[in-house]
C-alpha cells in the first residue's frame, strides 16, 4: 500500500508520482523489468520495480494477505506454516466490532485475524490443497 507521512487518500506521495496514497499494488508473478519482478496496479496500469518499493519503505508499505479483504472474500481454506509439513484447515470467519475473526471450522475458538495469521504463520489455501492435505494425512 501506498502511504506518505502528511498526505492524505488520493494524494500524490511525491512530485509526479505515478500512485497514490492509499493504492493498493500486486505483487506480478508473470511481468519483470529488466530481470527483476514488478508491483503492478491495474487501472491506470502502473509497473514499478521490487527493488524501488523496498529503497522507500516510508511510501511503500507491505500489506498483510488479509488485509483490505472483505469477510466476503476471505479464503474458505487456510495452510498453518508452523510446521515442517504445513497443514491445511478449512475455516470460517465472523466480524465482531469492525474486526475479522477467524476460527478452524468444528473448533470454538474465535481469533482476530491479524493475530491468527501472525501467530499460525496462516497463508490462504485453496480446495485443491485442502484435499491433498487429508490425503497426505491418510498414509
Amino acid at each position: 500500500m501506498v502511504e506518505a507521512p502528511n498526505k492524505e487518500k488520493g494524494e500524490l506521495p511525491y512530485p509526479n508520482s505515478p500512485v497514490k496514497v492509499g493504492d493498493v499494488l500486486e505483487l506480478s508473478d508473470t511481468t519483470t523489468i529488466n530481470g527483476k519482478t514488478v508491483y503492478y496496479k491495474k487501472y491506470p496500469p502502473i509497473h514499478l520495480e521490487v527493488d524501488m518499493l523496498n529503497d522507500f519503505p516510508h511510501i511503500f508499505r507491505k500489506m498483510h494477505w488479509s488485509e483490505g479483504i472483505g469477510i466476503i472474500d476471505m479464503p474458505k481454506w487456510v495452510a498453518a506454516n508452523l510446521y515442517t509439513k504445513h497443514r491445511v484447515y478449512p475455516v470460517e470467519y465472523t466480524l465482531i466490532f469492525s474486526r475479522i475473526y477467524i476460527r478452524v471450522v468444528g473448533d470454538e475458538s474465535w481469533l482476530d485475524i491479524e493475530t491468527a495469521c501472525n501467530d499460525w504463520k496462516l497463508t490462504p489455501a485453496t480446495e485443491a490443497e485442502y484435499l491433498e492435505y487429508l490425503k497426505s494425512m491418510e498414509k
